[in-house]
C-alpha cells in the first residue's frame, strides 16, 4: 500500500499529462518540459518536482518534495528517495522551476544533483535528469551533458 504522502502531483491531469501518465517513455527533456511548465509558470516560489519511472522509463507519478523561497529551496536528499523506494522507482527525474526566468542552474543546484545521482547510485535508483524550468526557457542537465 503506497501512503498517504505519496499522491500525484495533480488529481485532474490534463490530456497531456493523461497521455505521459498512460505508459509512454520518457524519451526526452523535452517530455519533462512539456508536462511540468504548465505547473511552474506562475509559481512565485521555488517547487521540487520529482517523477517516478519504472524500469522501462514510463511514468508511474510524480509527486512535489518541496516548495521553498523566491530564489532557494532546502530539501533533504532522503526525502527524494524515500518517495521513489515507496513507489517502486528504478529512475527518477528532478525538476524545479527558477521564478526569475533564468534556468542556468546555480552552484548549489549543480552541488545537489551531484549528491542525488551518488544517493541514487547507491540505492539503485537511476538519476535520469534534473531539469530546470524558467518560464520559457529550460535546462537540462542530461541535455548538457552534466549527468
Amino acid at each position: 500500500m503506497i501512503p498517504k504522502w505519496l499522491r500525484l502531483v495533480r488529481s485532474n491531469p490534463t490530456k497531456y499529462e493523461k497521455e505521459i501518465l498512460q505508459s509512454s517513455p520518457v524519451c526526452s527533456s523535452e517530455n519533462v518540459i512539456n508536462l511540468l511548465r504548465p505547473r511552474f509558470i506562475e509559481r512565485l516560489e521555488e517547487e521540487m518536482i520529482t517523477v517516478l519511472l519504472n524500469s522501462r522509463n514510463q511514468v508511474i507519478g510524480m509527486v512535489s518534495c518541496g516548495v521553498g523561497s523566491v530564489s532557494s529551496i532546502s530539501l533533504r536528499i532522503g526525502d527524494i528517495f524515500r518517495v521513489a523506494c515507496a513507489a517502486g522507482a528504478n529512475g527518477i527525474i528532478l525538476s524545479h522551476n527558477h521564478p526569475s526566468g533564468d534556468s542556468t542552474p546555480s552552484g548549489a543546484d549543480d552541488i545537489f544533483t551531484r549528491k542525488v545521482k551518488e544517493a541514487g547510485e547507491i540505492l539503485g535508483i537511476n538519476l535520469i535528469d534534473h531539469v530546470i524550468i524558467a518560464g520559457s526557457e529550460s535546462y537540462s542537465y542530461l541535455d548538457r551533458g552534466k549527468i
